[in-house]
């Protein structure tokens, strides 16, 4: 009897090393992969571009609008460089089934209601320019996502793009594969496209990077895409994963047109009018016997008024609370669960897009919340 146990007792162990080992083995495969896919995609991308921070400025057009006699204002988020007044741009537009580069010359800057002479990475500002985007602007033909860059930049539009797909890891069941359909999303603008190649069997959501997928049959014949850009891969509301882009397939030259600047006419000023945006924070109150078990949600805790053109909130990490956060959309203050009696704030930067009367505008305000 005393062997049987015994007998009983080795095997028990022996099925329970081997559990582990199979376990042990399957993670450490999967992590392995995915710090390979990882280190592939950042080798390569400094290899094939040198890091644009430093030199190419680029900002994708969230909006734009026409001043009548003066020229065209682009308003966005400056995502790399520095830009000068006077500094020649080159703005890259889908029309009439091709890509258009407009070489241009900056005639003005504006933030924060101001003229200003230069702009750099991180700011949102206005940019204006004069003909020829006037009249093109008012016959449609340039539209949101627009891209300007430096002169200098190497950046153009591409038929297809290589890279590592980083899969979500829970959100969508089976797996997506070679012609997959769906829609990449970068600098405002959707481009619906393919998996033209995933480079092994389909992908399933929680899957390790895969490198070597290739993008492309895009809705415009291409995207403006550069080595280190991520492109959100989306369709029918779902995210299915994160695109990181690693080498780009130029389009042909013939593809492409070349419009240079013809207008001498001076230009000066960004707008004639600032966007006049109010932003008042107050303090607010939770109720631990809330946030003891769930969240709570604050409406009324930031006041915007006078504000042109579509309103947005950030929460500024430096000086917020991490039990805080703010809604992008509705200026909401959300109090996280399980948050302890106590004195919070959180910093939010409120900006305002402008329309074609006014500029943008940004205001930074602190909410002050109390848990009690």
């Amino acid at each position: 009897m005393k062997n049987q146990s015994m007998n009983m007792l080795k095997r028990g162990i022996c099925v329970a090393l081997s559990f582990a080992l199979i376990v042990s083995v399957m993670f450490f495969a999967d992590y392995t992969d995915t710090n390979a896919a990882k280190e592939q995609f950042q080798t390569e991308t400094d290899e094939n571009y040198e890091n644009p921070n430093t030199k190419n400025f680029l900002l994708y057009a969230e909006d734009m609008f026409v001043i009548t006699g003066r020229g065209v204002v682009f308003t966005g988020r400056v995502l790399q460089g520095v830009l000068k007044v006077g500094d020649k741009i080159k703005v890259t537009n889908y029309e009439n089934g091709k890509y258009v580069d407009y070489e241009m010359t900056v005639e003005g800057l504006e933030m924060f209601q101001k003229s200003i002479d230069q702009i750099e990475s991180g700011d949102n500002a206005g940019i204006l320019v004069g003909w020829p985007f006037g009249e093109e602007a008012k016959k449609g033909n340039l539209e949101r996502g627009a891209v300007i860059q430096g002169i200098d930049s190497p950046i153009k539009a591409s038929k297809t793009v290589t890279g590592v797909f980083e899969p979500v890891e829970s959100g969508y069941s089976g797996t997506i594969g070679k012609g997959f359909e769906a829609n990449a999303y970068s600098g405002y603008k959707d481009y619906s496209c393919k998996l033209l190649d995933v480079n092994g069997s389909g992908i399933a959501a929680g899957d390790a990077p895969r490198y070597g997928v290739v993008l492309g049959d895009f809705q415009y014949g291409g995207i403006v895409a550069y080595p280190g850009m991520e492109i959100s891969i989306r369709k029918e509301g779902k995210v299915y994963g994160t695109f990181h882009v690693v080498t780009t397939e130029i389009i042909e030259e013939e593809t492409t047109e070349i419009v240079t600047e013809k207008s001498t006419e001076k230009v000066t000023n960004v707008a004639k009018k600032a966007n006049t945006i109010t932003v008042k924070a107050k303090k607010v109150k939770a109720k631990f016997k809330i946030v003891k078990k769930k969240k709570q949600v604050i409406s009324n805790a930031i006041k915007v008024s006078n504000a042109f053109g579509k309103v947005t909130y950030k929460k500024v990490s430096k000086g917020s609370s991490p039990r805080l956060s703010v809604n992008k959309k509705t200026g909401k203050i959300t109090v996280k669960k399980k948050t302890k009696k106590g004195n919070y704030k959180i910093v939010v930067k409120v900006y305002a897009a402008g329309n074609n009367e006014y500029l943008p505008a940004t205001k930074t305000v602190t909410v002050k919340v109390k848990v009690k």
